[in-house]
């Protein structure tokens, strides 16, 4: 099992965002510092993003890029997959390719949070799903050398995908190889899930873990229950 943390890249401008934001130089010497061997990015636009510059420093830092995350492609610019205007689905698309792109050079994986989509009042439930599918496997498709990772998320946030059980449904119904799972520890717990059960049935369909407390919190600020997350994990033989 290996550790990283997040950055926020430059283009994210909204205030409120998980990461650590700075000169890039100066996160990744911190990173490198204090023991972490990975590093992921949160990301709004990646046409914004000088990747050429990312690539020198994690070379330069010997840092593996795991994941890049989209949180802010839907947080900052409204852009998902389900939305009920059409120019907005293929602003998802044509963002979620050209991050693919760039992350498979990095021997990376790309995140579908709120990316995907949600059930919104004026529109069938069937639509929304046809939508979030459609997104999936045309960008998926496009770029195979990096695989997206759908990330159940609590229903605070967002109404579709809320358990690990409903993102595995989801994940067998595409049976599409570079699409897979994501756990994140505070939205299982939120959603109250067997946490050990949970993993034992995810095992071998997801690729990517995000450790927090607490709604969100840092280590130790919270109640979440570490032993028993990373002893399951353990128990899967989780590498990654």
């Amino acid at each position: 099992m290996k550790f990283g943390y997040q950055i926020v890249t430059h283009e994210v401008t909204k205030e409120k965002v998980t990461g650590l934001r700075g000169e890039y130089e100066d996160l990744f010497a911190l990173l490198k510092d204090t023991g972490f061997t990975g590093v992921e990015f949160m990301v709004r636009d990646p046409f914004m993003i000088d990747f050429n510059l990312l690539r020198k420093l994690t070379a330069s830092y010997g840092l593996d890029v795991p994941i890049f995350c989209t949180g802010e492609v839907y947080g900052q610019d409204g852009v998902c997959f389900a939305s009920p205007e059409e120019e907005i689905r293929a602003e998802a698309k044509r963002r979620t390719i050209r991050l693919l792109q760039e992350a498979q050079t990095f021997g990376a994986n790309v995140n579908v949070g709120r990316l995907r989509g949600a059930y919104v009042p004026s529109v069938a439930p069937e639509d929304t799903l046809k939508w979030a599918r459609e997104g999936l496997l045309e960008t998926s498709q496009a770029c195979p050398g990096a695989k997206l990772l759908i990330e159940p998320i609590h229903r605070k946030w967002t109404n579709l995908i809320l358990t690990t059980q409903d993102g595995l449904r989801f994940v067998k119904e595409l049976n599409t190889p570079n699409v897979g799972l994501m756990l994140d520890i505070d939205h299982m717990t939120l959603e109250g899930e067997n946490i050990p059960a949970s993993i034992r049935e995810a095992q071998g369909y997801f690729h990517h873990m995000h450790i927090c407390d607490t709604l969100h919190q840092c280590l130790g600020k919270g109640s979440n229950n570490f032993a028993e997350f990373l002893g399951a994990l353990k128990a899967v033989d989780y590498d990654g």
